[in-house]
Parts: structure tokens; sequence; C-alpha cells
């Protein structure tokens, strides 16, 4: 069990900031739109519900929650990449293997699907 210090939100809301103002908003997870600053009505960045979130006059806080969100979205972005160049690959396996089988209807549907798949992530590569 989590002791209140250990969680500084609720874990059904995430924590948008505006790193330049100091500010603060919490959403639902389930939320599709990005709130915006009080301040400046720039879009806010999302750092989840793990982090606590420091005082308006906390300089240093506020600079290491800026760090974090970085590498955050270093890290995010990596992982993406990585599963783009897999699915890429599988996809291309999955094409070839069903291309050399013997043709029929419903397999012809399925690379087709397969293929519009890849094209969309090749052309995420290639705009």
């Amino acid at each position: 069990m989590n002791s209140p210090e250990s969680v500084s939100m609720s874990e059904s809301n995430y924590n948008w900031v505006c790193f330049d103002c100091r500010f603060a908003i919490r959403q639902a997870k389930t939320s599709e739109h990005i709130p915006r600053c009080a301040s400046c009505n720039s879009k806010c960045v999302c750092v989840g519900y793990k982090l606590k979130i420091p005082g308006k006059s906390d300089t240093k806080g506020w600079e290491k929650l800026r760090e974090i969100s970085r590498e955050m979205d270093q890290q995010t972005k990596e992982i993406q990449k990585k599963y783009h160049e897999t699915r890429i690959a599988q996809l291309t396996e999955q094409i070839e293997t069903l291309s050399a089988r013997e043709h029929n209807k419903d397999r012809e549907k399925l690379i087709a699907q397969l293929q519009e798949e890849l094209d969309r992530l090749l052309l995420r590569d290639n705009p």
C-alpha cells in the first residue's frame, strides 16, 4: 500500500505543467484534449501522476522536473522508434511468408491489410 507521501496526486489523474509559468493542473487520464496554461495559454506538458509537482517558488524543483520530463520524453521516443522498426520488420516478414503460399481470397485480403499498415508506417518515415 502506498503511503500518502509516496504518491503526490491521485493515480486517476495525470499532472500537466507549464514550465515557463510554473503552472500545474490535473486532468483525467481519459481526457482527449491537452490542457492549456491559465497564465500564458500555451499547451501544457504531461508529467504523469507519480512525479511530485514543486511549489511555484521552488526554482530548483522546477528545473529538476523539466529535466526528468525531458528524459521521460526521450525514453518514450526511443521505445516508440524501436516498436516502429520491429513492427515494420514483422509486417514485411508476414507479407513475404503469406505471399509465398498458394493464393486464396482470404489470404490475399490479409496481405492487403498488412500491406496497408506497412505503407502507413513507411509513410511516417518518409513524409
